[in-house]
């Protein structure tokens, strides 16, 4: 058994099984290419990355097989990779990192922080023992919510997270749900974009109403704007996302800012000058100092 560090790109063409013990980790700017082929792992996957050179994986399908395999990433790409958890005991660990155009399946222990999924659904069942997601957005993502058997202490908690869809963005699956199995999902000062025409109920499927949540959603404990970690925007390594990527307007400047007279009487003490007026594109109240 041997560690083996990535320090250049790398294309496997056959499947790769990551031994007990074993660890692989990619550094920053280089790039795991699996080929199409499976990645199962037993021992430990680490993406090192940097600020605006993240550490990628891309290309294939993850799997540790109801092992305890590790996949850590720090600033890394997961890119067309299909993230496969049925029954596994393993961990994911996500620290700023940007997942694309993938799906990913929450293992038993599952923590993701400062990170970015676009278009890459997020499937927490209810074999995930323990899932927290903070100050992360999730960005034309849709995140399906399972159902734990009430006698275990699953859960999955997001805070300080966006969900981004046009459509739906949190999908409570009625399967397994009923008879002692509940949704146990808990939004804290998170942002669910609604589009126009659309309510909070179109955007959380079956939120309060025929599945078992264990507490209920409502839009009154959500944040009002989204969650941004940088002026103006979300980002995460190189990729960024706008206010209204976020679906929220960005602040555009007044127009029209006028003097209804520009002549000043003279030696007149405390006399009126005139009056300003503009025009606020975002329809906000204009104050002047």
């Amino acid at each position: 058994k041997e560690d083996i560090t990535l320090s250049s790109d790398t294309t496997y063409t056959d499947n790769l099984q990551v031994a007990a013990g074993v660890t692989i980790t990619v550094n920053s700017g280089v790039t795991l290419d699996l080929g199409g082929r499976e990645l199962l792992n037993y021992g430990t996957i680490n993406l090192i990355g940097a600020e605006n050179n993240l550490a990628t994986i891309k290309n294939g399908k993850y799997s540790n097989q109801n092992t305890s395999g590790i996949f850590n990433s720090n600033l890394g790409k997961i890119e067309s990779l299909t993230i496969d958890s049925f029954f596994n005991d393993g961990s994911l660990n996500f620290e700023s990192t940007v997942i694309l155009n993938s799906s990913v399946d929450a293992y038993e222990n599952t923590n993701i922080n400062n990170s970015l999924f676009q278009n890459s659904p997020f499937d927490v069942s209810g074999t995930a023992d323990s899932v927290v997601v903070t100050k992360t957005t999730f960005k034309d993502s849709l995140v399906d919510i399972g159902a734990w058997h009430d006698v275990f202490g699953g859960k999955a908690t997001f805070t300080q997270s966006n969900f981004i869809n046009d459509t739906r963005s949190i999908y409570l699956n009625p399967f397994f749900s009923g008879n002692g199995m509940y949704h146990k999902i808990n939004l804290i000062d998170s942002y669910i974009f609604a589009p126009t025409g659309s309510t909070f109920e179109d955007m959380v499927f079956d939120a309060d109403d025929d599945l078992r949540v264990a507490t209920d959603i409502t839009s009154s404990g959500l944040q009002e704007e989204p969650y941004t970690n940088i002026e103006n925007g979300f980002k995460v390594g190189n990729y960024f996302l706008s206010l209204s990527d976020l679906g929220q307007a960005d602040n555009t400047a007044p127009t029209g800012i006028t003097l209804d007279s520009t002549t000043v009487a003279e030696n007149a003490v405390a006399s009126h000058i005139a009056n300003i007026s503009g025009v606020d594109p975002d329809s906000d109240d204009l104050t002047y100092s």
